[in-house]
């Protein structure tokens, strides 16, 4: 690859990022949490953790994930449904660790997580 295309390549990339990086908010990191079914109540519920990568480029935005929950009360698969990759992982390494209370049978809902 020609040395001269280099250059005003990498300048143009690195502009691009500035850009992306100053739309993003401060350091007033905060998060909310939606369950879109009222079918189980969570008993023990872990935060999920923004990422220190998410962190330094300054990403946010929603990660969704489907949840099952056996009749017990534990979390017994996580589906990823959408969000950016590094918080759509904080989101289910958190809600793995979640507790409902018992129902009659197993339930599937979808939890929305919001990294602002």
């Amino acid at each position: 690859m020609n040395r001269n295309f280099i250059k005003p390549l990498t300048l143009a990339v690195f502009a691009v990022t500035l850009l992306l990086a100053s739309a993003a908010p401060p350091f007033g990191w905060s998060a909310r949490a939606q369950q879109t079914s009222d079918v189980r109540k969570v008993k023990t519920k872990v935060v999920p953790e923004y990422p220190d990568l998410a962190r330094k480029l300054k990403i946010k935005g929603i990660a969704r994930v489907q949840v099952t929950i056996t009749a017990q009360g534990a979390v017994s698969e996580v589906k990823e449904l959408g969000g950016n990759p590094v918080l759509l992982q904080s989101l289910v390494q958190a809600v793995k660790q979640w507790k409902y209370e018992p129902a009659k049978s197993e339930s599937v809902i979808e939890v929305k997580y919001e990294f602002i």
